[in-house]
């Protein structure tokens, strides 16, 4: 599923750097990235988890995927992922499927969403000709928080599957679903907290830093390049 993730962090418009955790932690200018995205951070370490929480400042963005911080030296918990995103998460074990449909919201986060979240549309949009929909069951996680805003809700059963919530000083966004961190979504994040975006997100796959551009059209056009 991760490849999947790739590919929508790609076709986001949000040029990135990728770091090991334990390489990001030993950065000495880590203060300078406005949104910081865990990809499959599932177990974090005790010295991890308190080196995350002094990322929670300066108006910053975190963006949690899937299970994290659900493993730790205490076991499988909710607990240690409600501590770390800030968000009360709830699980259930049974395998389940994973699909999610973005919800009609005034949040600027909800801006031109697809209608289903993450990899559910990179196959629906680039994969195949008919409408059958992408999906797998795995152990699934929801948010379950009041004063958490939802951005896409499961088809199974309508739980939340996507939220935002934001604190004093940084936000928290958490994807529960697996690959389930859209570009459209990532792109909004960016924009929202002032990071620097290159280009719309869905239809160019972009890399670019201070020296290098290299660009694949997903589809046919005229595409808006910011350096």
């Amino acid at each position: 599923a991760l490849d999947y993730q790739d590919m929508e962090y790609s076709t986001s418009g949000v040029p990135a750097d990728q770091y090991f955790l334990q390489d990001f932690m030993a950065l000495p200018d880590v203060e300078r990235y406005k949104i910081v995205v865990f990809n499959n951070a599932y177990h974090l370490s005790e010295a991890e988890r308190n080196f995350v929480n002094r990322l929670k400042s300066n108006g910053r963005t975190l963006i949690w995927q899937y299970a994290a911080g659900y493993l730790s030296e205490r076991g499988l918990s909710t607990t240690s992922m409600n501590e770390l995103t800030g968000i009360k998460i709830e699980t259930a074990f049974a395998p389940q499927r994973q699909r999610a449909l973005a919800v009609t919201s005034a949040d600027p986060l909800a801006k031109n969403l697809l209608p289903q979240q993450g990899m559910d549309d990179t196959f629906r949009t680039q994969f195949r000709l008919d409408t059958d929909d992408f999906a797998f069951d795995a152990q699934r996680f929801w948010i379950d928080d009041p004063q958490a805003v939802p951005l896409a809700r499961y088809s199974a059963d309508d739980k939340t599957a996507i939220a935002v919530r934001r604190f004093n000083d940084w936000t928290s966004i958490y994807v529960a679903p697996l690959a389930g961190i859209s570009g459209e979504l990532l792109h909004n994040a960016a924009t929202s907290a002032g990071a620097f975006t290159s280009n719309a997100p869905g239809k160019l796959i972009t890399n670019l830093n201070d020296r290098f551009l290299s660009l694949h059209a997903l589809q046919s056009g005229t595409y808006d390049i910011t350096l």
